[in-house]
């Protein structure tokens, strides 16, 4: 009887991780972008795993970690990039792109394309459909996983990660 029970547990455990795999997994493919006001979003709006601008103006981006991600991720962290002339994978559940300067170019590409984009490809080169979102400063967008952005300014990023997706960054 005790065997049984722990041989259906496992079953069980191993259905919950495959099912939620293969939604992690899943993006939409279309080129929606939401803007809404940072009180306006909600774990609804980010479920629709689409990039999401947010209009308010935000002084300090730790702020986000206490308020609209506070007790949902297990790992965070804050770093200043360099702007590239490659694009950059979103490789965890999300990542906050946060202008610290003047008014930036920010071009998002669908994740459907990011295997036209090998390592070491110049953004500009490629015959990739994209998106160029005008970045002001203090202002912040929220991309899901498996997008890619194109920033050639320096920028922060704040990168957010529940238990499964960051083992999913650890592979990627």
């Amino acid at each position: 009887m005790l065997k049984s029970s722990k041989t259906l547990f496992f079953v069980v455990l191993v259905l919950l991780i495959f099912v939620y795999t293969q939604y992690y997994l899943k993006f939409n493919t279309s080129y929606r972008i939401i803007q809404a006001q940072l009180d306006k979003i909600d774990e609804s709006v980010l479920y629709e795993k689409y990039p999401i601008v947010v209009a308010d103006r935000i002084v300090k981006p730790e702020v986000l970690l206490q308020t609209l991600f506070k007790y949902k991720y297990i790992t965070s962290s804050i770093e200043n990039r360099k702007g590239s002339i490659n694009p950059y994978l979103v490789t965890h559940k999300y990542t906050v792109l946060y202008n610290t300067m003047h008014d930036i170019d920010v071009n998002i590409i669908a994740p459907q394309y990011r295997g036209e984009f090998k390592t070491n490809v110049d953004f500009y080169r490629t015959q990739t459909q994209y998106v160029t979102i005008k970045l002001k400063k203090q202002q912040i967008i929220i991309l899901p996983a498996f997008w890619l952005y194109h920033i050639t300014s320096p920028h922060t990023v704040i990168i957010l990660n529940d238990p499964f997706s960051y083992f999913i960054s650890k592979i990627y």
